[in-house]
């Protein structure tokens, strides 16, 4: 779509949440949308998104991380308040971040972000696993 490098580094083990899939489905499409958008208008040689996913003391570790124009330190403790957004008003209307949060919380989990301009931003959701996985990480 715009030439966006997409890796994919997936723990080998499986992981096993409980959960509403319709709203696990709307968390990540929402940070990935956002990854994609943070990308877009950036003039950086290489786009990248990078999803993985790990497990650690019995939690799914998704993160996703993208080479975007990055979260301003004045911005970033609000990216996550219902109806901020530096969008324009046919991008976005300040929800969707909000939402994932909800989303997370409801399912017992946490989301948190790093974020630097210009260099990108990480979003990292964990959530508890129903079953547990014994691996050498744990």
């Amino acid at each position: 779509m715009q030439s966006i490098k997409l890796i994919k580094e997936y723990d080998s083990h499986p992981i096993t949440i409980n959960c509403e899939e319709n709203q696990i489905l709307q968390l990540f499409i929402n940070l990935i949308v956002n990854a994609l958008d943070s990308m877009e208008s950036q003039d950086i040689a290489e786009r990248i998104l990078c999803i993985r996913t790990q497990i650690h003391n019995n939690s799914a570790i998704i993160i996703i991380k993208d080479t975007g124009c990055g979260i301003p330190d004045e911005h970033i403790n609000k990216i996550f308040e219902p109806f901020f957004t530096t969008k324009t008003a046919d991008k976005g209307t300040g929800l969707g971040l909000s939402i994932c949060k909800k989303i997370v919380y409801d399912h017992g989990g946490i989301i948190k972000v790093e974020s630097r301009v210009g260099k990108g931003t990480t979003l990292t959701v964990e959530l508890p696993m129903t079953k547990v996985v014994q691996n050498k990480s744990n």
